[in-house]
């Protein structure tokens, strides 16, 4: 096998839950791939990450209950949005998509149109993909962003942030007058080791505290230093619940591409999305604030009925 092919399957969802999904639960971050005949990679090089599609993706939403999801443009296809916006056709009802437009070229008619087929915010990423994924991006500077705040504005899109905070301990700063909601990836990637009191989770928790920010509850395998249930984690997440559980979000990171690497065991690291959803369980033990992040939060902000 080349240096810059890794091919594996998706993971199987685990059937049994800790508690009982409620109707209309969404996912709220997710990625198809794939096949690659039909949709061609950039042409980056890197690890080529496992065909992951559309109908296995609905599978496993199937196999846990969760009603909705949220197709997040992958970064192996960089600004290429067709995957993402062709898995939103498919299933209008149920799914929304977050695009990666070239806002150097994109203006209001373009960002309009990609709100008519589904999608509902712009990702920008301020870290950088992996340098070992096919099609990882370079970071956008943070100055280069605020010029599409007035675009995702007038087109009724959020924006969507990849951002490792505690490199940005200032961030809530740079990005106060930013003129739309913004959405956090993965809880900004804190680093668990310095708890509720690190620079970068007090700006996650200052955003939190301005009404126009939301976090999404995600992929805790990218920088946990513990296994499951990612004990580390948990002190992060209930600080998050007792600023702002109407602002939360939860999501799978489905087809969790972290742990596609060559220098990763991907059947002793991938995790299961069954015990991803009984995390949450643990995480928000309360049924009515696990219900309104898992039902009424992303509704609100993704626009389901």
């Amino acid at each position: 096998m080349a240096d810059d092919m890794f091919e594996r399957p998706a993971p199987h969802p685990h059937r049994e839950k800790s508690f009982a999904v409620p109707p209309g639960a969404c996912d709220s971050h997710a990625h198809v791939i794939g096949p690659h005949s039909r949709y061609a990679l950039s042409g980056r090089k890197g690890v080529i990450p496992p065909e992951s599609e559309l109908a296995d993706y609905i599978a496993m939403l199937d196999a846990l209950r969760i009603d909705r999801g949220i197709m997040v443009q992958p970064s192996a296809y960089s600004t290429d949005n067709t995957i993402t916006l062709d898995a939103v056709a498919a299933y209008p009802e149920r799914l929304r998509a977050i695009a990666i437009p070239d806002m150097r070229v994109t203006g209001r008619s373009e960002l309009s149109a990609l709100r008519d087929k589904g999608v509902c915010g712009v990702r920008f990423n301020t870290r950088g993909s992996s340098p070992t994924s096919a099609g990882a991006s370079p970071p956008i500077p943070l100055d280069d962003i605020q010029d599409a705040g007035p675009l995702l504005a007038d087109a009724g899109l959020h924006a969507q942030f990849l951002v490792l905070l505690d490199r940005f301990p200032d961030f809530d700063v740079r990005i106060k007058d930013f003129p739309v909601d913004i959405v956090i990836d993965h809880m900004g990637y804190p680093e668990p080791e310095k708890g509720i009191n690190g620079e970068g989770f007090k700006a996650l928790l200052r955003l939190l505290e301005t009404g126009r920010c939301w976090v999404k509850l995600s992929a805790p395998y990218r920088f946990t230093k513990s296994d499951l249930p990612y004990e580390d984690v948990i002190p992060l997440v209930h600080k998050l619940v007792e600023v702002a559980p109407e602002r939360l979000l939860w999501a799978t990171d489905w087809p969790h591409s972290a742990v596609f690497t060559p220098h990763r065991d991907p059947w002793r690291d991938m995790p299961n999305d069954g015990a991803l959803v009984d995390l949450l369980g643990i995480w928000v033990p309360d049924e009515t604030t696990r219900n309104r992040i898992l039902v009424d939060n992303p509704a609100r902000l993704y626009g389901f009925d």
